[in-house]
C-alpha cells in the first residue's frame, strides 16, 4: 500500500524531500488556469512530471492520452502547448434537447443534448430516459431524477420527469396548483372568452402579433385547409389550431358580438336581450277555413323522420327580414294547427338546403308543431324566411293557421 506524497515529501524533523513534493503539486493536484488558452502556453509533461487534471471555469478536466487529434475549444477539450489534451469530466444537465431519439443520431456535434427515448440501440443501449450531451470525448449520460424538466426543441414543448418514472409533456402534471393560485392576470386571455378578428377569412394572413386570433371561414385555403370553423391563434411565430367544440365562445370584434359553437355552428348569443323590431302574423287559407299543403310524393316510408330539404313541402309563408344591426339575430317562433297522419314544418333562409329548424308529428287527430330557433345572418341585408309545410302520407293534409312570431334582438 502506497503512502500519500505528502507523507514521504514532509517528514516531521527531516528536510522536505523535493522530488516527492513536486510529484504531489504536479501529478496529484489539479492545475487552475483562469482562461481556456492559457491551457495552450501550458506544458503538461516536465521534468519527467504528468499534469493529469486541470480546473477551469470550475469544470475538471482529465488528461486522455490516448487522444492526440481532437481540437482545442475550450469547452470540452483543452489542449496544452505540448499536444496533450484534456477532457471535460463534468457535464451541466441541459436546459433543452434537440429530439427524443432511440438510435443515436449519425453525425453529432459537440454539445448536441437529447433525451433518450424507451428502446435505445447502439452506443444508447441500456441508458433509457436519460439525458444525453455529446462532448468531445463522446457521450456523456445523465440519469433522469424525479422533476427536471427539458425542452425538446424538435416538438417545441416542455417534458418533466415525473413520479411514475416516464418523461411527461408538460412543465407537471398539475398537482403542483395550489387552488386559487393562478390568477387571470397571468392568463393570455383573462376573461376566457379569446375576441376573434372575424369568422370569415378564409386564407390565413401573413403570422400576427401573439394573441391575434380568427375563426377560420367555411372555404379555408393554404395552411388552414380543412379547419373551417376552427380557433386559429397566433403564437407571433406560427398558428395554432383548436377544434370547436360545443360551448366554445369567442368574442367577434367585426361583428361586435359574442358567439358560441354548439350543434356544429357557431351561433350568436343575444346581445342584451333587448327588442329591436318585432313581426306577429297569422296565416290562414283564403276561404279562411283552411289550406291544402301537396303531399310528398313517396314519403311516407323511412325519410318521413329524416332532415328535410330545400324543396320539400309547400311554402305557406314567406316573411322579409334585413336586420338593423348585422351583430343583432332574430328570435323565430312558429306554431302550425292541422290535420293529417303525418305532418311537418321547417324553417329555412334563401335558398339554403338545410333547415335552420323543424318539426314532425304523427298524429290522427289535430296536430299542433312548434320550431324555435335564434337565427344569426352577420349582415344587414334582406333575406327570406320561407316556413315550409309538408306531410309524409297520401293523405291531403290541411292547416287551419299558422302563427308566427319573429323578434330582432341586439343593441341598434
Amino acid at each position: 500500500m502506497a503512502n500519500h506524497y505528502a507523507f514521504t515529501a514532509l517528514v516531521d524533523a527531516v528536510a522536505p524531500a523535493k522530488g516527492d513534493s513536486r510529484t504531489l503539486l504536479v501529478e496529484r493536484y489539479p492545475y487552475v488556469v483562469a482562461t481556456a488558452n492559457e491551457s495552450q502556453s501550458l506544458a503538461a509533461d516536465n521534468g519527467g512530471l504528468e499534469i493529469n487534471h486541470l480546473i477551469y471555469n470550475g469544470w475538471l478536466f482529465a488528461r486522455d492520452d490516448t487522444d492526440a487529434t481532437t481540437a482545442h475549444d475550450g469547452t470540452t477539450c483543452l489542449v496544452s502547448s505540448d499536444g496533450v489534451r484534456f477532457k471535460l469530466e463534468d457535464i451541466a444537465k441541459p436546459t433543452s434537447v434537440l429530439d427524443i431519439l432511440n438510435p443515436p443520431p449519425g453525425s453529432p456535434t459537440v454539445g448536441d443534448a437529447y433525451l433518450i427515448d424507451t428502446a435505445p440501440t447502439g452506443a444508447w443501449a441500456s441508458n433509457a430516459k436519460y439525458l444525453t450531451v455529446y462532448t468531445a470525448r463522446g457521450w456523456v449520460f445523465i440519469a433522469p431524477l424525479i422533476g427536471m424538466q427539458v425542452f425538446v426543441e424538435d416538438v417545441e414543448r416542455y417534458y418533466h420527469y415525473s413520479v411514475a418514472g416516464s418523461w411527461t409533456a408538460g412543465i407537471d402534471d398539475g398537482s403542483g396548483l395550489a387552488a386559487d393560485s393562478v390568477y387571470p392576470n397571468a392568463l393570455l386571455y383573462p376573461t376566457g372568452i379569446v375576441p376573434v378578428e372575424n369568422q370569415t377569412t378564409n386564407t390565413p394572413p401573413s403570422i400576427p402579433a401573439a394573441g391575434t386570433a380568427y375563426v377560420i371561414g367555411s372555404s379555408p385555403t393554404g395552411d388552414w385547409a380543412a379547419k373551417a370553423d376552427y380557433l386559429a391563434v397566433s403564437n407571433g411565430t406560427s398558428w395554432e389550431y383548436h377544434a370547436p367544440s360545443d360551448g366554445m365562445a369567442v368574442y367577434d370584434k367585426a361583428l361586435n358580438n359574442y358567439y358560441k359553437y354548439e350543434g356544429a355552428a357557431w351561433a350568436v348569443f343575444i346581445s342584451g336581450g333587448k327588442c329591436i323590431n318585432y313581426w306577429v302574423h297569422n296565416v290562414l287559407h283564403t276561404d279562411g277555413t283552411n289550406t291544402l299543403v301537396t303531399a310528398q310524393s313517396g314519403s311516407g316510408g323511412a325519410d318521413w323522420n329524416a332532415e328535410p330539404t330545400n324543396v320539400r313541402g309547400d311554402v305557406v309563408h314567406t316573411e322579409s327580414i334585413a336586420l338593423q344591426n348585422s351583430a343583432n339575430s332574430l328570435i323565430i317562433h312558429a306554431s302550425m294547427e292541422g290535420f293529417t297522419g303525418m305532418l311537418g314544418l321547417a324553417l329555412f333562409v334563401d335558398t339554403e338546403v338545410a333547415p335552420r329548424s323543424w318539426h314532425t308529428l304523427t298524429e290522427s287527430v289535430i296536430s299542433l308543431l312548434h320550431i324555435h330557433d335564434v337565427v344569426e345572418i352577420g349582415d344587414t341585408s334582406s333575406h327570406n324566411y320561407k316556413f315550409r309545410a309538408w306531410s309524409g302520407s297520401m293523405d291531403t293534409p290541411v292547416y287551419w293557421r299558422l302563427t308566427i312570431t319573429i323578434l330582432e334582438m341586439g343593441t341598434a
